[in-house]
């Protein structure tokens, strides 16, 4: 009996089926846990990955505003393009994202010519975004939530060289006031074209400046040189008694240079300069420059002038009006030209309000023009002003040229009113304009067009979520302008439209976080 026993109680000490259940249970709670962290992590991962995107947008989008922004204005330019609440790139997934930008001038870019300026004196735009996402499983274990970040950084980075050619009007209209910059308009147009010069690299890039009307060579220095005397017109530049002399346009032809001597007429004011800065690194215009001396230079306010510009309209411009295909042809023709001492990408960058309106047909005014120029509509001609402007811009675009146009107040519609040049828009383009001369039908290449749609139309295509070249400062005092960009988040001042113009020039680039 006791044998028995001993052999039961030793059978079932020694049975050993059954105790996989053990294991298999402590093997799931492992294996669930593995899962619950795998299932935390990715998610984490995922968010991680959708922060990245949009702090990498947001970080580019901030760096299109260097060098001129400050520290108020970067975070504007930024943070539509991040992952915080109502941004562009908001998830409603994410919870409420946080987002920090901050700008710097590295050290690295600097030694590469990359100028540390405007008041937020950087080169540089850091984005960072944080959020707290919820866990599944880990929570179980007391983490309730996980921290996700991400950090981008980004630069404006120089990747190829220009030559760039800018074209200022100079029209009598110009020494108007523009109270929405507190200036006259080519005051205001010109210290515009100082911000391009800043945002440019003069080791990489070459700079000519043209205006209309042209005048005659033998004067257009008095436009770089001030070196007139007295107390001149009263226009509120650099200028002396001494005025470079407008005289009827001029009709170059494709392929001629644009250099003039004597009592030619020319339409470039300064030649193709690299002076305008003493290095890619140098913080302040070159007042010894040519190019400089025409546009002035803004002092480190950035309101008043430490050097005035000596670019004025001339005293007898308004003599002959606003024709802008012989200035535009002139310097696709020296665009040309210079491209064979330097090879560049070729650039137009066009200020004006696109309202060509000279002709000979206007009684009472002197000729507009020299010799050659027909009623045929087709370039040269004193009709169809607008559409030959047009015509112009698209030849020198064929060419491999890219144009930026900035409207500067530009009508928004097309219109003749008979005996009030002035008050009519593209007044040559207009059915009304060829019935009260009695020219017959409409010739222009773009009858009825507007100067807003000239302005647009002489411009490049506009590359989605890349490089913009049309754009309006419909904010012109006095204009009321409705002339609009396509662009919704384009800029109307004349100094942020010349800075976005530098800033697609020289291309933002992400670089390494961390980078001093």
């Amino acid at each position: 009996m006791n044998k028995r026993v001993d052999w039961f109680v030793t059978a079932i000490l020694n049975d050993q089926s059954g105790q996989v259940l053990v294991w298999v249970a402590f093997a799931m709670v492992a294996i669930l846990g593995f899962a619950g962290l795998s299932l935390d992590v990715g998610h984490a991962y995922f968010v991680r990955n959708q922060l990245q995107d949009s702090a990498n947008m947001a970080a580019l989008a901030g760096s299109e505003a260097l060098p001129t922004s400050s520290t108020t204005t970067l975070p504007g330019k930024a943070t539509p393009y991040s992952s915080i609440p109502g941004a562009k790139n908001a998830f409603s997934s994410l919870g409420t994202v946080s987002s920090t930008v901050t700008s710097s001038c590295l050290t690295t870019l600097t030694k590469l010519g990359l100028v540390c300026g405007g008041s937020a004196s950087s080169n540089a735009v850091k984005v960072v975004q944080t959020v707290s996402i919820p866990t599944y499983f880990l929570r179980v274990i007391g983490i309730p939530t996980i921290e996700v970040s991400a950090t981008a950084t980004a630069a404006l980075v120089k990747h190829v060289p220009y030559n760039v050619a800018v074209i200022v009007d100079t029209t009598l209209s110009m020494n108007n006031q523009d109270t929405n910059c507190s200036n006259t308009q080519l005051n205001c147009a010109l210290n515009g074209v100082e911000v391009l010069l800043n945002s440019l690299s003069p080791s990489f890039d070459n700079v000519s400046l043209f205006t209309f009307p042209n005048v005659t060579a033998s004067t257009v220095s008095y436009d770089y040189n001030c070196s007139g005397s007295g107390s001149g017109y009263g226009w509120g530049y650099g200028h002396g008694s001494n005025q470079a002399t407008a005289g009827p346009y001029s009709v170059p032809t494709a392929g001629a240079s644009s250099y003039a001597s004597g009592s030619d007429p020319t339409y470039q004011i300064v030649g193709y300069r690299s002076d305008y800065r003493t290095s890619d690194s140098a913080t302040s215009l070159n007042a010894s420059s040519d190019l400089v001396q025409a546009v002035g230079q803004l002092a480190s306010d950035g309101v008043t002038q430490s050097v005035a510009g000596c670019l004025a309209p001339p005293p007898n411009a308004g003599n002959y009006g606003t024709w802008l295909a012989g200035a535009l042809y002139a310097a696709q023709a020296s665009l040309v030209a210079e491209n064979t001492v330097h090879k560049a990408q070729n650039i137009i960058i066009l200020l004006s309000d696109g309202n060509s309106n000279a002709s000979n047909a206007y009684t009472g005014y002197n000729a507009m023009f020299v010799s050659g120029v027909t009623a045929s509509g087709s370039y040269p001609s004193y009709v169809g002003d607008c559409g030959q402007e047009i015509v112009a811009a698209n030849a020198a675009k064929t060419a491999g040229t890219n144009v930026f146009t900035i409207a500067y107040g530009s009508p928004a519609t097309g219109l003749w009113i008979q005996g009030n040049i002035n008050g009519s828009h593209c007044p040559t383009d207009q059915d009304g304009f060829f019935s009260t001369y009695n020219l017959g039908t409409n010739v222009s290449s773009y009858p009825n067009v507007s100067p807003c749609q000239a302005m647009q139309d002489m411009a490049s295509p506009d590359q989605p979520n890349s490089i913009q070249y049309f754009y309006s400062d419909y904010n012109q005092s006095g204009s009321n302008s409705q002339c609009y960009s396509p662009n919704s988040d384009s800029p109307v001042a004349l100094r942020d439209i010349f800075s976005a113009i530098g800033s697609a020039l020289n291309g933002a680039r992400l670089i390494p976080n961390g980078t001093t």
